[in-house]
């Protein structure tokens, strides 16, 4: 069996990015990138998806987003989710107002040099 631990666009030690340059990126581009990940990895197997904290709706959508290229239903056998967020964080999304400071305060210096490298 294989563990496959992908480094997540913008997290991890992923090469550097400022945001103000490259945007923000939001679960479905993280999504998209594991079902690209898991189509050249594992293109016949099914997988077990196992998601710790905030990347638990990655793990959920990834198991039952469908589209021309990804059947997740098909694909991920089973989800594992560990410490996720409640189901009311999850399902009401981030304010606005909070989304915009956190930009600025990860696209601040301090942020660039500390914030997203602890990502």
């Amino acid at each position: 069996n294989w563990l496959i631990v992908p480094d997540l666009i913008g997290c991890g030690d992923s090469d550097s990015f400022d945001p103000r340059d490259d945007g923000m990126f939001v679960p479905l581009d993280w999504t998209r990138q594991l079902e690209s990940l898991c189509r050249e990895v594992s293109p016949f197997r099914s997988l077990v998806a196992v998601s710790q904290g905030g990347m638990a709706p990655v793990a959920l959508s990834l198991a039952t987003r469908q589209s021309d290229k990804w059947d997740g239903p098909a694909k991920i056998e089973r989800v594992i989710i560990a410490s996720p967020p409640t189901y009311e964080e999850m399902s009401r999304g981030i304010p606005t107002a909070e989304v915009q400071r956190n930009f600025a305060q990860l696209s601040s210096l301090p942020g660039r040099a500390v914030g997203y490298p602890l990502l």
